[in-house]
């Protein structure tokens, strides 16, 4: 049985057996009422909104331009990236995306090498 009350206990907190709290009044004159355009008027400030607008225009152009490499170099390498795909190499893309290295994992598992090991 799970006792959701805790009226029995000894451990009762002390506030609740005291007045809830009510929030008071302000006295003093009354203020006038915002109309109601101006509340739902944003936060930004009219000026500050086309530089707002303009910096992330900015920012999007950088976006597309820095990832004009990575798409020339995918339409590059899309034969042997299928390649290495199919037969299970790992593919990492260098220099921006223009180039490509391919490694065969099983490499790894040459028995007495470790990956980088010159002998």
């Amino acid at each position: 049985m799970i006792n959701v009350s805790n009226s029995t206990s000894k451990n009762n907190p002390s506030w609740l057996l005291a007045e809830p709290f009510r929030p008071t009044r302000p006295t003093g004159p009354p203020q006038p009422e915002r109309p109601a355009a101006a509340a739902r008027t944003p936060a930004r400030t009219a000026p500050a909104r086309p530089a707002w607008i303009l910096a992330t225009a900015v920012r999007v152009l950088f976006n597309w331009l820095a990832a004009i490499p990575r798409r020339l170099g995918d339409r590059m390498f899309v034969m042997n990236d299928t390649e290495a795909y199919w037969r299970s190499w790992q593919i990492t893309r260098t220099h921006g995306g223009l180039g490509r290295r391919y490694r065969d994992p099983q490499f790894g598992a040459l028995a007495g090498s470790s990956p980088g090991e010159v002998s």
